[in-house]
């Protein structure tokens, strides 16, 4: 366990040298999830066979599945953005929140209108991760912002809002960020927003110097 977890970090600092315990652990039920979204960190063209079998295959757990599908998704595989995009327009699956995650992760751009669609209604739970996914396709600045700035959506939400301008770090979404910030909102507001900046700060610095 101890040495699949290190090929796992590993992984996500697009390290291979984990490669083939992480190919190994895709006959491991208990961590065959775990791995292929660490092979997806990597864009491992040797696992696609296996996820390519997990995604047609019979009684595999949805969360597995749709796990196998960013991996091909992120390969550049149809069939993964497909099944991807077929599991967040399901209102009811389980794994509907994944699916977007994914999408936004792996750039799954026919995502977007059902995104669209899902952020704009206050009665669906997974806006908050559609507004994220968004941010990270390039979605318009101003309709993130817009979510991130009105009191009466929920904290979570407005958070979420907040993540995805910062995932998009174009100059306006940045704008915004520094205006949540420096605003009266309450303070938890006004926290989330700085710790927005300080991830741009520590990941892209160079957004933030562009933005100023």
């Amino acid at each position: 366990q101890v040495a699949f977890e290190s090929a796992a970090g590993l992984a996500t600092l697009h390290n291979d040298k984990g490669l083939p315990l992480l190919l190994k652990a895709l006959d491991d039920r208990y961590r065959r999830f775990a791995a292929l979204g660490a092979l997806a960190q990597l864009k491992a063209a040797q696992a696609r066979p296996a996820a390519e079998k997990l995604l047609s295959g019979f009684f595999v757990p949805d969360f597995e599945r749709t796990q196998a599908a960013g991996l091909l998704a992120c390969l550049g595989v149809e069939a993964g953005r497909t099944h991807l995009v077929s599991r967040l327009n399901r209102k009811r699956a389980d794994d509907r929140g994944l699916a977007m995650e994914l999408c936004g992760a792996h750039q799954v751009l026919s995502a977007i209108p059902s995104l669209r669609l899902a952020m704009a209604d206050r009665s669906d739970p997974m806006r908050g991760t559609a507004a994220r996914s968004l941010g990270q396709l390039g979605e318009d600045a101003g309709v993130l912002g817009r979510m991130a700035q009105d009191t009466s959506e929920e904290y979570e939400v407005r958070c979420d809002a907040m993540e995805g301008l910062m995932f998009l770090g174009t100059p306006q979404a940045i704008a915004t960020l520094k205006r949540l910030r420096e605003s009266d909102a309450e303070a938890s507001i006004r926290d989330a927003a700085q710790d927005a900046l300080g991830w741009l700060a520590a990941h892209q610095p160079r957004l933030l110097e562009v933005a100023t």
